[in-house]
């Protein structure tokens, strides 16, 4: 009987791609998805809105809701100590108090109001920006987050501070103080979350009938409390319901699983880019 010819085994299927829920990050090697919260709890957020009126840091600037004098007064404190800058800001709107008032000012002018800030190059932006501010929008910061993130100067950060202080968007402004807090109330350490999470998270925790006082709250809690190293945690107001305060108060600063020892020349750096 004639003999079938034997069959040659096909190729194997290859392994299927990795698929992964909607509102999670890709897991590593022997690791389990983590699912990403949307935004902050709303016990945490009623924490620190009671908690901002009556013990917010009071810095000159906090007193205006003009948009020229806030977007000044973010351009002074993009690597500046909120307090600091504030002592500047209250002598540079006396001389310059408009967009129109800067954007006529020489070069010379403008640097010598902002002589002993530091990093002159913000004082040139701001003019510039100041210039485009009269010639495309008659004269006022436009209440457009697209359109002020083209102005000279500002970066994503400036323009989303401005846009909720000024203008009451309701859109989460993250520099180093608020990505603190927000990482370590979430996720349970500095880099819990990736920078595109962190700022979905912090986008969707923004309360829309408070858009401004939230902004100040979580920088005053980065830089009252939530510090890099040696965070005040029993103290914080935020602790009622967040990852890191509650095993912090038990376990001490920075005895915890997954918060990195902060390199203080790396965070010197970090701290200095804000845009």
């Amino acid at each position: 009987m004639p003999m079938s010819p034997a069959r040659r085994p096909g190729p194997r299927p290859g392994p299927r791609p990795e698929t992964r829920p909607s509102g999670t990050r890709p897991s590593g090697l022997g690791r389990s998805p983590r699912t990403v919260p949307g935004s902050v709890s709303p016990d945490l957020r009623d924490a620190i809105l009671a908690w901002y009126p009556t013990r917010g840091r009071d810095l000159a600037f906090r007193g205006t809701t003009d948009p020229y004098a806030i977007l000044v007064s973010e351009a002074m404190a993009q690597q500046t100590q909120a307090a600091r800058a504030a002592d500047y800001w209250s002598r540079f709107m006396h001389e310059f108090p408009t967009a129109h008032a800067l954007a006529a000012a020489s070069p010379a002018a403008v640097l010598r109001a902002w002589r002993g800030l530091g990093y002159n190059r913000r004082a040139i932006a701001l003019r510039r920006a100041a210039i485009e501010i009269v010639r495309d929008h008659d004269g006022q910061v436009p209440p457009d987050l697209a359109a002020l993130e083209r102005l000279p100067g500002v970066g994503p950060y400036t323009a989303r501070a401005v846009a909720a202080l000024a203008f009451g968007m309701p859109v989460g402004a993250v520099d180093v103080n608020v990505r603190r807090v927000l990482n370590r109330a979430i996720g349970g350490s500095l880099d819990a979350l990736s920078p595109r999470d962190l700022q979905s998270v912090a986008d969707a925790s923004v309360p829309a009938d408070r858009p401004g006082e939230w902004t100040h709250a979580l920088m005053d809690i980065g830089a009252t409390f939530c510090k890099p190293r040696e965070p005040r945690c029993a103290d914080c107001p935020a602790r009622v319901a967040c990852r890191f305060g509650a095993s912090a108060v038990v376990a001490g600063p920075l005895e915890h699983a997954g918060e990195p020892r902060v390199n203080r020349a790396t965070h010197a750096t970090r701290e200095r880019a804000r845009g």
